[in-house]
């Protein structure tokens, strides 16, 4: 409203001051000035009121000779403008109502930011303030929270290589920092970080959040059935085949941006205190057989802790965007955690050949 008012000041002053009209068209300044004063001071009822009645009496005028083409066009300009901004009043509320905030207390709504504000700073705090809780002295539970936050920025890394917008940006950051929101509950309880028989993290996680803790994160549900199928299956071995694109999608990115940061972990020693490979151990026929088919290892494989080094390394095979593969090769994140394991030399010439094997997978996935 401002610029259409500002808009028809500028065009009577001109025309004002080349007609050397003194009485009706300086008198309209004065009250569209008065609009913007009101439209600045968010005094928004009256502005309608007053542009309607302003824009009509200017147009009566006109019709009498009292007035000119400009108070008319200036008229026509401010009923159009007013129009306009109810047909947006009403669009809006039409777009909150399909984001569920219609289900929320009358008081509340005023202090929901829509989500089309991709409010990212807000979901970090909502979270820094969720952790809270816990205790961040413990160092798996300060682990855990550095691995949300890594997560979370590479899937917003992830989403943007692949072009998607910045609701797609924003929902790929929430799902990442949330991915392993079920762990926290779990090392309070157990000390640790592994997961069980009975306990999974990424459903119990998703259990959490589907109980109401979602809320607090993010208030339109619109998103809720991608997010919570995306944190239960982050996890798993693959991707369900019944998710929707969309599920796959978010899924696909997040496995990749929790894969990524895991990477980058193992290259730097940090991954776990209690993982640990020793000079004894040798590398299981089933984890041979399938590194050098190139497939990823499930976990029923492992027999110990070298074999489950060499699960790691698989975890190549199951990337999906150039995005991770290039983070990863240009990090050398590979050869700098194989490093790091204190084996038998046989077993080290075997784990230079697997990441040999890897770099040459992702070259050509590359080209």
């Amino acid at each position: 409203m401002n610029k259409v008012l500002w808009g028809c000041v500028a065009a009577n002053v001109i025309y004002s001051l080349a007609e050397a009209t003194f009485i009706v068209t300086p008198a309209y300044i004065i009250v569209l000035l008065i609009l913007i004063i009101l439209c600045s001071a968010d005094n928004i009822k009256s502005v309608k009121s007053l542009g309607i009645l302003t824009a009509i009496v200017g147009i009566v005028l006109t019709i009498f000779g009292m007035g000119n083409i400009i108070i008319v066009a200036s008229g026509i300009a401010i009923i159009l403008e007013i129009i306009h901004e109810f047909f947006m009043e009403a669009n809006k509320k039409k777009y909150d109502k399909n984001m569920g905030i219609n289900g929320l207390e009358e008081k509340k709504i005023e202090e929901i930011k829509i989500v089309t504000e991709y409010d990212i700073d807000r979901i970090r705090d909502t979270f820094d303030n969720f952790i809270s809780e816990y205790d961040k002295m413990n160092p798996i539970i300060d682990t855990k929270y550095k691995h949300a936050i890594n997560v979370a920025n590479n899937a917003q890394n992830i989403a943007r290589s692949i072009g998607l917008d910045e609701e797609g940006r924003y929902l790929a950051y929430v799902i990442g920092i949330l991915h392993d929101i079920g762990r926290f509950e779990q090392v309070e309880v157990n000390d640790k970080s592994e997961d069980t028989n009975i306990v999974d993290h990424a459903n119990h996680g998703a259990d959490l959040l589907e109980e109401g803790l979602i809320r607090q994160f993010i208030h339109e549900n619109k998103y809720d059935k991608i997010i919570l199928q995306t944190i239960r299956n982050h996890n798993k071995f693959s991707i369900n085949d019944s998710f929707s694109d969309d599920e796959k999608l978010y899924c696909s990115i997040v496995r990749d941006a929790d894969k990524l940061d895991t990477f980058k972990r193992l290259s730097e020693g940090n991954f776990n205190d209690d993982y640990h490979v020793t000079k004894d151990m040798s590398i299981s026929s089933e984890i041979t057989r399938e590194i050098n088919q190139k497939h990823s290892i499930e976990n029923s494989l492992v027999n110990n802790d070298l074999d489950l080094s060499i699960l790691k390394l698989a975890m190549i095979y199951d990337i999906n965007y150039a995005y991770t593969l290039k983070t990863i090769k240009q990090s050398d994140y590979l050869n700098k955690y194989i490093v790091l394991l204190d084996t038998l030399d046989s077993n080290k010439v075997t784990l230079k050949k697997i990441v040999n094997d890897i770099s040459e997978t992702i070259n050509n996935k590359l080209k």
